[in-house]
Order: C-alpha cells, then structure tokens, then sequence
C-alpha cells in the first residue's frame, strides 16, 4: 500500500510542469561566454625576480581596453609547465617510447626535479591594482579568489593599471584579461549580452632575458602571456638544432668544485627542446662545465651558422665564470661543435598543449612545441583534417592559432608540430613532414549552448540526473542542472565558461558520476542537433540566436525538477525496481498518467467522504 500511494504522489509532482533545474554556483567573477572580454598587456616593472628564487613578488603594468561599461581584471595562471614536461618524459621513457641508453638514469634525476617543483594549481581570479604606471598604493599580493567580492573596476576605455604579484612562480604562464558583463550603451537588466572579442593571439613575453625579439609575422602581440623562465639551451652550432642530454654542471668559481646547495640540484640534463634549467641558491660567481655526446665538442670558437642569433643568444663558452646576483635572471645558450656530421635529429612535439580560451567570434589555442619556429596547425582529432590556418612558434616554441568558429567542427583538434630547417634564411618554405606524438594533446570545442540528453555507458537516457558543468583547468564547478524525465536538459551561453569545460553527469539513483568531453556529448545527440537545426558553437537554432528564457521561468524550472528528482529517488530506492524500466512505465503515455491520476483523485475523494460520513455516524 504504501508503494502505490509513493507512486501516485511522485506521477502527481510530475505534471506541475518544467524541464531543467538549474543553479549557478558563485563563481560571480568568473570568464564566461556571456561576457565582454579583452585580453591585457602584461609588463613587468622594477627588479627582476632573481634567478635561484622559485616564487618572487613582482609588479605588473598591465595596459589594454576595457571594451564593457566597467571591468574587473581578471589574472589566469598555468600549472607548473616544468612538471608537466618532466611528467611527459616519465611516460615515454617508461613506455620504451626513448630510444636514450641513459633513460633510466635520467628518470631517478626527473622524479627528483619533479618533487622539487612548486606545484601550482591552474586557474583564474580577480586581482587588486592601481591605475597608472607608478609606484603602487595598493599592495594587495592578489589572494582574492575568483568570484569573490572585489569591487575594484576599470571605466569602459584604455586600460592602464599595475597590480602586484605576491607569488609569482617559475614555469608558470600568467594572462590578463579585462572582463565585464554590460555594454557601454546598455543599463543593465536581464538582457542576454552577445560576446566581444579581439582576434589577438597569444604571444609569450619571456621575463628577465636579453634575448632578441624576433616576431613571426603571422603572430600579434597585442595578447601576451608572460613567464617567468630561467632557462638556457645546448644547440647543434651547425644546424642550430636544440640537443638532447647534454649534461650541465654548475660549478662554485672559490673551490672549482660543483657548486653546493642545500634544495637544488647543481646540475640538470638538456630535454628534447635543448632546454636546461638550475636554478641558484646562492649569489656569488660560477661557471658551468657541459658533457655533451661523443659527437660534439664543447670549445670556445664553434662555427656558428649565420642564423644562430634569430634563435639563440647569451653564448657560453669554456671556463666562462659569471656573477649571480640578487635581482638579474641569468640565462647562457651553449653551442657544441660537430665533430662530423652536423645533428639533425631533432624532432618538433608539442609539449604542452594550454586549455583553448573562447573570445568571441574565435578561439585562441596556445601551447608549447619542442622546436623553434615550428609550423602548428590544428587538425582534427578523428580525420587529421586540417582546420583554419597555420602558424609559426616562436624561438622558444610557444604557439598560438585563432581559429574563427565558424571553422571550427564539434570534434576535438589536434596541434601537430613540424621543423623548419634553421639555417635556411627562408625557413619558412623550408618545413618537414610532422612528426605524430606519442601522447596525443587534444582541444575540446566550446561549446556556446548545451542542448539534449544525458546518457548513461549503455546510452540510455538517465532521467533526473544532475548535470555540472566543470572547468578543465581547475575543476571547478561552473554550472548545475538536472535533467527532466526523459534526461534532456539545457544550459545557456552565460552559463558557460570561456575556457574549456567537461560534463558530469551523476545519476539519481546509483550516484555514479560519470564524464563526458564536448565532443562525446556532441556524438551522442547528433540526431537530435541535426533535428533541430541546432550549432551549438554559436548558439543558434536553424541560423537563429538562441535567447535565454526569463529568470522567472528558470525558476520555476529549477523547483519542478528538483522537487522530481527527490520524488523520483525515494520511489526508486522504494521499489526497488530497475530505474529506466520504472521511468518507461511512468511516462509510456502522459495521457493515460493523467486520466489514472485523475481517476485516482476521485477514488481518494469518495473514500475519504465515506469515512467522514461514518465518522459523524
């Protein structure tokens, strides 16, 4: 008895109407799709951060447009790019996927260098400043976290404030943005705002270096990313290819031994960018001794192709002892002579690949390759279709492609790397075939609107499941819903972050989460997209902007469902019976539901009446 009156109050609560809840979850600062945003410029002012330090306080100008009636500034940070590439090298080491005798040597001293590592979480919040290029009054060392009260803002119009950085950390890439939500000629109000955007690609500015500022023309600066990076690399001086497992030593000039230091190695081993990186304790003067292969030689006059100072600069040569001093960043490239042949075996892999970022009408992917001025162009992850068009790294390998949406499919992209011959002065018609990772990095697309079902691994829909949406690069929950009785759900463009994101879906009755890329989702509804005329990258219906309903509607939305899905897990966990058998059963015909519910109603009426009856009797 007490089954059938669960069941006729859960078919009841079903037909008060609605199809999603939906909550946002305080993430009031957050990038969204919803919103006006700008990339800024970063430029550090004062000291350098001293080369052995690995976190450091710097003051940052930032310059750039607020394109909104009024913007928070907004900082976006990387993890911590050394470990992610030491990580890479572990995998392919353990893999058998290096062909390097020293592998496993090398794979004691990585661990090491990994653990000594500062790991920093990825993502973005809103930071304190001052306007103007001057000193700063206001030391805020920026721990407010995203979504967080911060009433500063900057007027709609140029851009010019300096912040500082309490904790700025090496290997970690740092961007800027200007983020507001109301047009300059709006008032504000439940008006759903189109995105604005720039077609700025991202382009690294590296940190306390002399190095010549070469631009590759198809590149911007007007988005920059800055680092903090004190690295030196070993080169072929021939083919000026970077060079693999060159060991460097860092030696004290007093005692002519290796250099002691209390946390950090005194000496590192080139990966296969060419880079090394020791970072110093203690100021006073070394030099560096270099252990390179038996092809090479390390000496004081290398013939050095023409090239060489479009890529590298700093020189090192032998016994060449140098001062380390609190506040400059030292940095030396080492070239090694061939003894024959000149090293050409060099291959261009993308290293790092950073989540791709929604700006409007285009998406901008940035990520790191192993060789300088590689060509990058994104490719599809199942067909390698080439989507958009290419582009070159710069001298350290760091890439950025802005790819318009319109061009883009809802699969995921691949970057793929290719070398350039260095010493050609044309180098750019000089490009080989690319190489294929071993471990492929992909971009999911970003999707503007999220329409259709929720399904389980045996693709049937999950009815009342709930739905968050989280940021790949720190997990964060952006986002949540729940799913009507058939698992369809929708969430809108403001809802959604501008940075990459996945789905998880966890279903009401057995609580198991699951996750689902962009892609996945989008290759699970194709017929339901294709039905209803749906892109979902530009949110649009049949050509058509897709508006989000009134707060009022949400609202309700958000209540219905919610109040069913309790109803619907207490009569699951009641029964006991299989959740999609029992949701078929229930809504097989909403007609016949109503017309039993109906009936039902009368039913209790006239009992109830009887027994009163009785009662006064």
């Amino acid at each position: 008895m007490k089954k059938k009156f669960l069941l006729f109050i859960f078919i009841s609560t079903l037909f008060i109407g609605g199809s999603v809840y939906a909550r946002e979850t305080g993430n009031a600062g957050m990038i969204t799709q919803g919103s006006i945003r700008t990339c800024l410029h970063p430029k550090l002012q004062g000291p350098q951060p001293p080369a052995w330090f690995k976190r450091a306080q710097v003051d940052v100008q930032l310059t750039g447009t607020c394109e909104a009636a009024s913007c928070q500034i907004i900082r976006c940070n990387s993890n911590n790019k050394e470990i992610e590439e030491n990580e890479n090298f572990e995998k392919k080491c353990k893999a058998g996927k290096i062909g390097n005798p020293n592998c496993a040597d090398k794979l004691a001293n990585n661990q090491k260098k990994i653990e000594k590592s500062v790991e920093k979480k990825p993502g973005c919040k809103t930071i304190g400043f001052t306007n103007g290029g001057t000193a700063l009054a206001l030391k805020t060392k920026n721990t407010t976290v995203l979504g967080a009260t911060n009433t500063q803002e900057v007027p709609n119009g140029p851009v010019n404030v300096l912040t500082q950085e309490g904790d700025y950390t090496a290997h970690i890439e740092y961007t800027y943005y200007a983020v507001g939500s109301i047009p300059p000629t709006a008032k504000g109000g439940d008006t759903e705002v189109a995105s604005a955007g720039t077609n700025n690609t991202q382009q690294l500015a590296q940190i306390g270096f002399t190095f010549v500022d070469t631009q590759v023309a198809s590149q911007s600066k007007d988005c920059t990313m800055i680092t903090w990076d004190p690295y030196g690399r070993a080169f072929d001086a021939v083919s000026l290819e970077p060079m693999e497992d060159v060991e460097v030593t860092l030696v004290d000039n007093l005692t002519g031994k290796p250099a002691i230091q209390q946390f950090e190695g005194n000496n590192d081993v080139t990966n296969m960018s060419g880079l090394f990186n020791i970072l110093v304790e203690k100021p006073g003067m070394y030099l560096m001794t270099i252990a390179g292969p038996a092809t090479h030689q390390f000496i004081s006059s290398p013939k050095l192709d023409s090239n060489y100072n479009q890529i590298y600069s700093d020189l090192y040569s032998p016994a060449k002892v140098f001062e380390e001093v609190q506040g400059v960043a030292t940095h030396h490239d080492i070239p090694l002579q061939p003894k024959g042949e000149p090293y050409t075996g060099a291959v261009a892999e993308i290293m790092t690949a950073d989540e791709a970022v929604d700006m409007g009408d285009f998406i901008v992917y940035a990520g790191k390759s192993s060789f300088p001025f590689s060509r990058v162009c994104m490719v599809t992850e199942r067909g390698r279709t080439r989507v958009g068009e290419c582009t070159y790294a710069d001298k350290f390998g760091e890439y950025s492609v802005s790819i318009g949406k319109e061009e883009i499919p809802l699969e995921a992209l691949v970057p793929q790397a290719a070398k350039v011959k260095l010493t050609d002065p044309a180098w750019k018609d000089s490009v080989y075939a690319p190489v294929e990772n071993y471990d492929v990095r992909t971009y999911e697309p970003i999707l503007n609107h999220i329409e259709g079902i929720a399904y389980d691994e045996n693709n049937v829909a999950i009815p009342f499941a709930t739905i968050q949406i989280k940021q790949k690069m720190d997990d964060a929950v952006i986002y949540e819903t729940v799913t009507d009785e058939k698992g369809f759900f929708t969430i809108y463009s403001n809802d959604l972050p501008a940075f990459e994101y996945y789905i998880e879906v966890t279903n009401p009755v057995t609580s198991l989460h699951s996750i689902k890329t962009t892609s996945q989702f989008v290759r699970e509804n194709t017929a339901y997209i294709t039905d209803k005329k749906l892109n979902l990258l530009l949110a649009k219906r049949d050509g058509v902007v897709i508006s989000k309903p009134a707060v009022e509607e949400l609202e309700t939305a958000t209540n219905t469902n919610k109040k069913n899905q309790q109803s619907y897990i207490s009569l699951a966990k009641m029964s006991g019976e299989n959740k999609n058998s029992l949701t078929s059963r229930l809504f097989e015909n909403k007609n016949i539901a109503m017309i039993v519910t109906g009936i039902i109603l009368v039913i209790l009426i006239v009992v109830a009446a009887v027994l009163l009856i009785k009662a006064k009797k």
